[in-house]
């Protein structure tokens, strides 16, 4: 199955703007976004929010988040346009 991944470093290459890459993205391909050449990162509800409960899956939204940016900002030195 195509990710939503795929074509994203053509389309990065193809113009002279940030770009961000939203909707369709699990959790795991939003934090990879930087690594594609996409440094800014939407995180939406149906990526930190349980829908049924809405909550986050573990409860913790901060913990989450926390996680999130940091796996994030990790990858900051490693992108390059």
């Amino acid at each position: 199955m195509p990710s939503p991944l795929d074509q994203l470093r053509e389309v990065v290459k193809a113009v002279n703007i940030p770009v961000q890459a939203v909707g369709g993205l699990s959790l795991e391909q939003a934090i990879k976004c930087p690594e594609y050449g996409a440094p800014l990162v939407v995180l939406g509800a149906p990526l930190t929010i349980d829908a049924d409960s809405f909550k986050t899956a573990d409860g913790n939204l901060e913990e989450s988040l926390r996680m999130i940016c940091a796996a994030i900002h990790a990858q900051k030195n490693r992108f390059s346009p």
